[in-house]
């Protein structure tokens, strides 16, 4: 509708503008073909490469004389001829260069090189000049194909599979690449994952995620990566891959940049997202311990009931409460030691631990693997209240608690979960 409106808004004009075409050059018309790479990709192997020119009109054949400007580099490995040769009635034709016999290219070294037509061949209305760099890339082995589940919880949330490619350098054993299919599931480009094979230290440098009806692109990085705040390093945000676990850990942060096309610039949040990859053990070492309340024995003693679940690779664990005043990191050293009294146990259960007044107390738990082995230390406070006295905060019961509002914002079902209700 606005078109035919502007339309008929011209057509009410009664200046009449006199029309003159375009002159067709006097020339033959030559021009290089937009299907030209800018850059060019060789093997060790390759005897040469191929430019595509063009003409605008078949004709008989002809001579089209092309000037190359290169550096010295380039000369010393490339054969330029000086001239494209168009067949009779042929309206395309190719400018090969020649790779000089014996010649040995140095990995990821890429050479300029600019070809030129001159005035009395080329065409206002076609290329007349192509610049490209032409090298070697370093080699990387085939990709293979794996799978994994990606645990999002900074823009989107949620664990979603996604298809894995792995490469390894061929040349540097340290270098390996992982991509990530995010295109699988919706995003806008996959993303590449730099891995030091020794140290397990990754790089995610900066990729455009999904589009925000408000800010439009949106992109993610690492920290280092982020360009908005330079100076971030990886000692205190870092990457990493566990290659016996298959797990990766990232520092990302989300954000959006004018520079970078967004109509605004500042981050949707930064921490850690993980990856799992397919086809790996994961040895479930975790712990829970959670205070149950107080119970009094028959003796009056009261004690604090503290229930434990724990991973199937938990071989035993050292249990104990503290005062929350205590040091905990000592705490633990001297359960190691022996001179903090302390539970062994192997199964998860009920335990009840004497504690004589009110207050601030702490459980420590440390786990075991099956080579007796302590894997980690871990804690729970809770607040705990003798018999008698008065603690202002008093049970009411459980009750089912539904999440029918955040959880729906991420695209995440609802959730319904029990809670105790405490009433003062």
């Amino acid at each position: 509708m606005a078109l035919a409106v502007l339309a008929l808004g011209f057509s009410a004009c009664t200046e009449q503008v006199e029309y003159t075409p375009a002159e067709v050059p006097n020339t033959a018309q030559v021009y290089f073909t937009t299907e030209n790479a800018s850059q060019i990709d060789l093997s060790q192997d390759s005897k040469s490469f191929d430019i595509n020119v063009a003409r605008a009109v078949a004709g008989e054949a002809a001579t089209v004389y092309v000037t190359v400007n290169a550096d010295e580099a380039a000369n010393d490995l490339f054969e330029f001829p000086a001239a494209i040769e168009f067949a009779d009635s042929a309206k395309t034709a190719v400018y090969t260069v020649a790779v000089k016999d014996g010649v040995t290219f140095e990995y990821e070294k890429y050479y300029q090189v600019q070809l030129a037509l001159s005035d009395e061949v080329a065409t206002p209305y076609g290329k007349q000049v192509h610049t490209f760099n032409v090298g070697v890339p370093a080699p990387w082995s085939a990709w293979e194909e794996t799978k994994g589940v990606y645990n999002f919880s900074l823009y989107v949330s949620g664990a979603y599979e996604i298809p894995v490619l792995y490469r390894e350098h061929l040349i540097d054993a340290t270098k390996a690449q992982f991509l990530l299919g995010f295109t699988a599931i919706g995003a806008n480009e996959d993303v590449v994952v730099d891995v030091n094979k020794e140290t397990g230290a990754c790089e995610v440098g900066v990729h455009y995620f999904l589009d925000s009806s408000n800010y439009g692109p949106v992109f993610l990085a690492d920290l280092p990566h982020y360009p908005l705040q330079p100076g971030l390093t990886y000692d205190k945000f870092p990457c990493t891959f566990n290659a016996e676990t298959g797990l990766f850990s990232f520092n990302l942060i989300y954000f959006v940049s004018t520079d970078l096309g967004s109509s605004a610039s500042g981050t949707f949040g930064n921490g850690v997202e993980t990856l799992q990859l397919d086809g790996y053990y994961v040895p479930d070492y975790s712990m829970k311990m959670e205070y149950r309340g107080n119970y009094v024995d028959n003796n009056g003693t009261n004690n604090a009931v503290i229930s434990t679940t724990k991973g199937v690779d938990v071989a035993k664990y050292l249990m104990t409460v503290i005062s929350a005043d205590e040091d905990a990191d000592a705490a633990v050293q001297g359960m190691l030691k022996g001179t903090v009294a302390c539970d062994t146990l192997t199964e998860a259960g009920f335990y009840a631990y004497p504690i004589t007044a009110s207050g601030n107390y702490k459980v420590l738990a440390i786990t075991f693997d099956a080579e007796e082995n302590p894997v980690a230390a871990h804690s729970t406070d809770f607040e705990f209240w003798v018999a008698g006295d008065s603690n202002p905060w008093q049970s009411i019961g459980y009750a089912k608690y539904t999440d029918d509002l955040v959880l729906p914002l991420f695209s995440n079902p609802a959730m319904s979960y029990y809670v105790e209700v405490l009433e003062n």
